[in-house]
Protein backbone atom coordinates (compact mmCIF):
# COMPACT_ATOMS: atom_id res chain seq x y z
CA UNK A 1 0.00 0.00 0.00
CA UNK A 2 2.90 2.30 0.92
CA UNK A 3 4.69 1.62 -2.22
CA UNK A 4 1.45 2.65 -4.26
CA UNK A 5 1.23 5.43 -2.78
CA UNK A 6 4.90 6.47 -3.00
CA UNK A 7 4.60 5.88 -6.83
CA UNK A 8 1.33 7.88 -7.41
CA UNK A 9 3.16 10.66 -5.44
CA UNK A 10 5.88 10.71 -7.84
CA UNK A 11 3.97 10.59 -10.82
CA UNK A 12 1.87 13.36 -9.85
CA UNK A 13 5.31 15.14 -9.00
CA UNK A 14 6.44 14.35 -12.56
CA UNK A 15 3.00 15.62 -14.45
CA UNK A 16 2.83 18.57 -12.20
CA UNK A 17 6.00 19.89 -11.71
CA UNK A 18 8.65 18.43 -14.55
CA UNK A 19 11.05 21.91 -14.31
CA UNK A 20 11.49 20.71 -11.10
CA UNK A 21 11.16 16.69 -10.55
CA UNK A 22 13.67 15.96 -13.52
CA UNK A 23 16.71 17.93 -12.36
CA UNK A 24 15.90 16.55 -8.93
CA UNK A 25 15.69 12.77 -10.48
CA UNK A 26 19.18 14.31 -12.14
CA UNK A 27 21.17 15.01 -8.94
CA UNK A 28 19.72 11.98 -7.71
CA UNK A 29 21.51 9.72 -10.56
CA UNK A 30 24.48 12.11 -10.34
CA UNK A 31 25.08 12.15 -6.38
CA UNK A 32 24.59 7.71 -6.54
CA UNK A 33 27.28 7.85 -9.24
CA UNK A 34 29.63 9.82 -7.28
CA UNK A 35 28.99 7.47 -4.45
CA UNK A 36 29.79 4.51 -5.88
CA UNK A 37 32.65 5.90 -7.42
CA UNK A 38 34.09 6.69 -3.69
CA UNK A 39 33.15 3.08 -2.59
CA UNK A 40 34.94 1.80 -5.88
CA UNK A 41 37.95 3.33 -4.88
CA UNK A 42 37.61 2.81 -1.00
CA UNK A 43 37.59 -1.29 -2.15
CA UNK A 44 40.74 -0.63 -4.28
CA UNK A 45 42.29 0.49 -1.19
CA UNK A 46 41.40 -2.22 1.08
CA UNK A 47 42.29 -4.81 -1.99
CA UNK A 48 45.91 -2.99 -2.47
CA UNK A 49 46.15 -4.93 -5.41
CA UNK A 50 45.21 -4.96 -8.88
CA UNK A 51 45.47 -7.39 -12.11
CA UNK A 52 46.26 -6.51 -15.52
CA UNK A 53 45.43 -9.91 -16.87
CA UNK A 54 44.13 -12.82 -15.87
CA UNK A 55 45.52 -16.36 -17.04
CA UNK A 56 42.73 -18.34 -17.25
CA UNK A 57 43.36 -22.24 -16.03
CA UNK A 58 47.24 -21.27 -14.45
CA UNK A 59 47.39 -21.20 -10.69
CA UNK A 60 47.99 -17.61 -9.11
CA UNK A 61 48.33 -16.03 -5.79
CA UNK A 62 45.67 -13.44 -5.53
CA UNK A 63 44.14 -11.01 -3.00
CA UNK A 64 39.90 -10.35 -2.93
CA UNK A 65 37.01 -8.93 -0.90
CA UNK A 66 35.19 -12.38 -0.01
CA UNK A 67 31.34 -11.23 0.14
CA UNK A 68 29.56 -14.33 1.47
CA UNK A 69 25.80 -15.04 1.09
CA UNK A 70 23.82 -18.53 1.46
CA UNK A 71 22.98 -17.91 -2.68
CA UNK A 72 25.47 -14.97 -4.42
CA UNK A 73 28.19 -15.23 -2.43
CA UNK A 74 31.40 -14.17 -4.76
CA UNK A 75 34.88 -12.86 -4.19
CA UNK A 76 35.71 -9.17 -6.04
CA UNK A 77 38.97 -8.66 -8.09
CA UNK A 78 40.46 -5.10 -8.54
CA UNK A 79 41.93 -4.69 -12.22
CA UNK A 80 43.73 -2.61 -13.56
CA UNK A 81 41.93 -1.75 -16.47
CA UNK A 82 39.74 1.56 -15.40
CA UNK A 83 36.05 2.88 -17.08
CA UNK A 84 36.57 6.15 -18.97
CA UNK A 85 40.17 6.41 -17.34
CA UNK A 86 39.25 7.03 -13.96
CA UNK A 87 36.53 4.69 -12.47
CA UNK A 88 37.70 1.46 -10.90
CA UNK A 89 37.37 -1.93 -12.30
CA UNK A 90 36.15 -5.26 -10.91
CA UNK A 91 35.16 -8.81 -12.02
CA UNK A 92 33.04 -11.17 -9.43
CA UNK A 93 34.14 -14.56 -9.48
CA UNK A 94 32.20 -17.17 -8.29
CA UNK A 95 34.37 -19.45 -5.79
CA UNK A 96 34.55 -23.35 -5.17
CA UNK A 97 36.31 -23.74 -2.36
CA UNK A 98 38.73 -26.86 -2.65
CA UNK A 99 40.35 -25.49 0.67
CA UNK A 100 38.47 -25.31 4.01
CA UNK A 101 37.50 -22.08 4.14
CA UNK A 102 39.66 -21.28 7.60
CA UNK A 103 36.55 -19.06 9.63
CA UNK A 104 33.42 -20.19 11.18
CA UNK A 105 31.19 -18.50 9.42
CA UNK A 106 28.19 -19.33 12.45
CA UNK A 107 30.40 -17.57 14.91
CA UNK A 108 30.15 -13.72 12.71
CA UNK A 109 27.96 -11.54 12.13
CA UNK A 110 25.71 -11.28 9.02
CA UNK A 111 27.48 -8.43 7.41
CA UNK A 112 31.30 -9.95 7.63
CA UNK A 113 33.42 -9.62 4.58
CA UNK A 114 36.91 -11.22 4.02
CA UNK A 115 39.87 -9.77 2.90
CA UNK A 116 41.60 -13.25 1.24
CA UNK A 117 45.03 -13.73 -0.05
CA UNK A 118 44.72 -17.33 -1.60
CA UNK A 119 45.91 -19.36 -3.83
CA UNK A 120 43.37 -20.19 -6.89
CA UNK A 121 42.67 -21.01 -10.10
CA UNK A 122 40.41 -19.16 -12.17
CA UNK A 123 38.12 -20.89 -15.41
CA UNK A 124 37.81 -18.88 -18.60
CA UNK A 125 35.34 -16.09 -18.85
CA UNK A 126 32.13 -17.20 -18.72
CA UNK A 127 28.53 -17.10 -17.19
CA UNK A 128 29.16 -18.47 -12.87
CA UNK A 129 27.42 -18.42 -10.18
CA UNK A 130 23.89 -17.50 -9.26
CA UNK A 131 22.19 -17.25 -12.94
CA UNK A 132 24.88 -16.29 -14.49
CA UNK A 133 25.87 -13.41 -12.91
CA UNK A 134 29.84 -13.82 -11.99
CA UNK A 135 32.19 -13.67 -15.00
CA UNK A 136 34.71 -16.30 -13.41
CA UNK A 137 35.21 -19.39 -11.23
CA UNK A 138 37.89 -19.54 -9.36
CA UNK A 139 39.00 -22.67 -7.44
CA UNK A 140 40.71 -22.25 -4.27
CA UNK A 141 43.44 -24.67 -3.49
CA UNK A 142 44.94 -22.88 -0.21
CA UNK A 143 44.19 -20.07 2.17
CA UNK A 144 47.45 -18.16 2.55
CA UNK A 145 45.37 -14.82 4.84
CA UNK A 146 41.91 -14.48 5.93
CA UNK A 147 41.05 -11.02 7.61
CA UNK A 148 37.26 -10.07 8.37
CA UNK A 149 36.63 -6.75 7.74
CA UNK A 150 32.90 -4.82 8.55
CA UNK A 151 30.80 -4.78 5.69
CA UNK A 152 30.90 -0.84 5.76
CA UNK A 153 34.79 -0.63 5.21
CA UNK A 154 34.89 -1.94 1.97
Amino acid sequence: MILLVCIALIGFLAVTWPQFFFPALGLLWLASAVWDIRNRYRTIKTLGQQYDQIEAGESATFVGLYRPHWEIGHIQIALTKRWLGFIPSFESWSPYFIAEFPVNFDTLENDSNFLIKFVGTPTDRGQYGHMGSMCREIRIAEFLDVEPIPKNAA
